[in-house]
């Protein structure tokens, strides 16, 4: 499908993702190998924790291509199209109590499509710029839940959102950390374009400064 503004992450963080999924996937292929050789030698505990290793390994590497590929934000001339982890932050499940198997099992991906006529705020920051800027309603149920949780504390406040809020008062949103900013002051400049009396607000220097120089 043809957009006139499509962004995903930039060239640097897919190229460092590409790199660790390499090395992992080599890793756990060797761990089947092993696996295997173990097996036939009659070893089968180092067979398990071989195994074990490459389902690990096969996970990060699942999450990972998940990472790089299905996520990104397009819009034309009449819709923005928001392809999303399905809980919006991170690429692997996110419980209410964080375990060591749930960070190995990848997100699904989900796809929001909003009609350019319908959005009334578009705002790109951190996770405490949407803080400060939306209600206790608006903001996004998932943060509420991580903000209580220490595991996640660290990692939230190294992400940046887009958050994107319609007239009839729903709302969408999704982690653009990593995301290339020239391909996001793209995308802002489409909605810009094609609808009239949208509010963007951003907290984000970099993408200040590209609108700035742009205007």
């Amino acid at each position: 499908m043809e957009y006139l503004s499509k962004v995903c992450l930039n060239h640097r963080a897919r190229r460092e993702y590409m790199i660790k999924i390499s090395l992992v996937g080599s890793v756990s292929l060797l761990g089947v190998i092993l696996a295997v050789y173990s097996i036939f030698i009659g070893n089968y505990l180092f067979a398990a924790w071989y195994f074990a290793a490459f389902i690990l390994g096969l996970s990060y590497v699942i999450i990972r291509i998940n990472t790089v590929f299905p996520t990104y934000l397009a819009a034309d001339a009449e819709r923005v199209v928001l392809s999303v982890w399905k809980n919006g932050v991170l690429p692997y499940t996110l419980p209410e109590k964080p375990t060591l198997i749930s960070d190995f099992i990848p997100e699904r991906v989900k796809i929001v499509e909003i009609a350019m006529g319908d959005i009334d705020t578009v705002l790109i920051g951190s996770r405490k710029y949407l803080l400060r800027n939306l209600t206790d309603e608006e903001y996004p149920k998932i943060l509420k839940q991580l903000d209580k949780n220490k595991h996640f504390d660290g990692i939230l406040k190294r992400m940046d959102f887009i958050y994107i809020k319609a007239k009839d008062g729903e709302n969408c949103f999704m982690s653009i950390t990593g995301f290339d900013i020239n391909g996001i002051s793209e995308f802002v400049g489409i909605i810009e374009k094609y609808c009239h009396g949208v509010q963007i607000m951003t907290n984000l220097p970099k993408l200040v400064k590209l609108r700035n120089s742009i205007m």
